[in-house]
């Protein structure tokens, strides 16, 4: 979890009962999966991760974004600048 630049991979409390405790999950509500990294799939000792090409993880979709309250937007358009730097090449 500590080799994520981004730190979108958190370790789950009781979200997964007491048998996953401290198991790692995406927050992507905290943060987003960085395009141009693969470092966890390196740093997984069990290879829970499974391990891929740059390209092919590039052309993985990891998470869906849905609206959950209609009119609670304020227009910060925080959600699209995390979305379009987790899914676009930097410049």
């Amino acid at each position: 979890m500590k080799v994520c630049p981004t730190n979108v991979i958190q370790p789950t409390m009781l979200e997964a009962g007491l048998e996953g405790l401290w198991s790692p999950v995406l927050k992507t509500g905290m943060s987003y999966c960085e395009y141009k990294c693969k470092m966890c799939m390196e740093a997984c000792p069990t290879e829970a991760i499974e391990k891929m090409t740059l390209e092919a993880k590039q052309n993985v979709k990891i998470g869906l974004a849905h609206i959950t309250r209609t009119g609670a937007c304020h227009g910060h358009m925080q959600c699209h600048v995390l979305c379009v730097r987790s899914i676009a090449p930097a410049q």
